[in-house]
This record gives structure tokens, C-alpha cells and sequence, in this order.
């Protein structure tokens, strides 16, 4: 049995983690086509599969009764294991497009 302010902190969660691959979608929808564009693709695959994963880990904290079983925390163990390496792929390409722009000298706008 969780407290009513638990239950809170739950739907607080799921909200985050519905929304947030919605904002990052807005964000990817305005971008020019090219490599930034292709790691801000990356990083929504990687902020869903990190979603489901939250979404998971509180389904199992309120004992909802399909958490207890094995497919479940194979589905959750898996979405953990994309959401870190599609994170990880996408950090390595923001390294490396921040190395080129070091490279060519090109000044960086900021608004």
C-alpha cells in the first residue's frame, strides 16, 4: 500500500514521461536536416525507451499485479539496456560533431 502522497509522486512520473518525448519531438520537427538533427533523433528514441522504463519501475512500485511477472522485468530490463546505448550512441555523435566544429573554427551562435 502506497501513501496518497507516493501515489502523487507516481502520476507526477508518468506525466514527465509521457511528455517528454513529445517535447523533444517539437524540437526535432523545427531542426534543418543534417547531424544534429540525426542526434536529437537519437536522444527521443533514447528519452521513450528511458520513459517506458520509469513508467515500469513505478508500475512495480505500486504492486500492480502484471510487474511479478517475468516478462515484465524482461521487457523493463530491456528497455533499459536500448535507452543506455541509443544515449550512448547519441553522446558519441555529439562529441564528435563538437569535435569538427572545434576543428573548422566555427563560432557557435547563442541566442
Amino acid at each position: 500500500m502506497v501513501s496518497n502522497t507516493e501515489l502523487i509522486l507516481h502520476i507526477i512520473i508518468f506525466v514527465v514521461a509521457i511528455l517528454t518525448p513529445f517535447v523533444i519531438y517539437l524540437s526535432y520537427s523545427k531542426l534543418p536536416s543534417g547531424d544534429l538533427k540525426r542526434i536529437v533523433k537519437i536522444l527521443l528514441i533514447s528519452y521513450i525507451f528511458s520513459s517506458l522504463r520509469w513508467m515500469g519501475g513505478s508500475l512495480a512500485r505500486l504492486d500492480v499485479s502484471i510487474t511479478n511477472s517475468l516478462l515484465f522485468n524482461f521487457v523493463w530490463t530491456l528497455t533499459g539496456i536500448v535507452a543506455a546505448i541509443t544515449a550512448l550512441c547519441a553522446t558519441k555523435l555529439l562529441l564528435n560533431l563538437s569535435l569538427q566544429i572545434k576543428k573548422l573554427n566555427i563560432p557557435l551562435k547563442v541566442k
